[in-house]
C-alpha cells in the first residue's frame, strides 16, 4: 500500500507507520524530484568517475548503475507514453474544431497544448540523462577492464 511511510531513515532506524498525509504531501511538495533525483545521481557518478581511488569495485558500481539505468528507463517509457496521448489528443481535438467548427474547443486545445509542452520537456531532459547513463556506464565499464587487468598483470 501507499499509505506507509519510512521515517527516521538518517538516523538508521526504519520504521512502518500508516501516514498517508504525509506520503501525499511529500508528493506533491516537489513536483521536479524526479528531475532532481536524477541530475545528484550524476553528479555522484561523474565524481566517482573522476576519482582515481583503486579501492573501488568498478564492477559493484557497474551492476548499480544498471539498476538505475533500468528505473530511469522505466520513467523514460511511462513518460512517452504520456506524451504521445496527450499528443493524440492534441492533433484530435485540433480536428474535431475545424470539422465541427466549434470555436470554444480551441480552450481545449489550448488547454491541452499547455499540458503538452512541460510533458516534451520532460521527456527531452529524461532521454538525454539516459544517453548521458549509457556513455557512463561504458566508462565504468572500461574502469572494470583496466583495473582487472592491472591486477592480473601485477600477480
Amino acid at each position: 500500500m501507499l499509505c506507509f511511510w519510512y521515517s527516521n531513515v538518517q538516523r538508521g532506524t526504519l520504521t512502518m507507520k500508516p501516514n498517508r498525509q504525509h506520503f501525499v504531501t511529500t508528493l506533491t511538495k516537489d513536483r521536479s524530484a524526479m528531475k532532481k533525483q536524477i541530475q545528484n545521481y550524476l553528479n555522484e557518478i561523474l565524481s566517482l568517475l573522476q576519482n582515481t581511488d583503486t579501492n573501488v569495485n568498478w564492477n559493484d558500481v557497474a551492476e548499480k548503475h544498471l539498476i538505475k539505468i533500468g528505473f530511469y528507463q522505466h520513467e523514460r517509457l511511462i513518460h512517452l507514453i504520456v506524451t504521445v496521448l496527450f499528443a493524440l489528443l492534441e492533433v484530435i481535438c485540433v480536428v474535431a474544431t475545424v470539422i465541427s467548427g466549434y470555436m470554444e474547443m480551441l480552450l481545449l486545445c489550448g488547454t491541452i497544448m499547455i499540458l503538452l509542452i512541460p510533458y516534451i520537456g520532460h521527456y527531452y531532459f529524461l532521454e538525454n540523462s539516459v544517453q548521458k547513463l549509457y556513455l557512463i556506464y561504458d566508462e565504468i565499464i572500461k574502469k572494470a577492464r583496466k583495473l582487472s587487468f592491472t591486477s592480473l598483470t601485477e600477480r
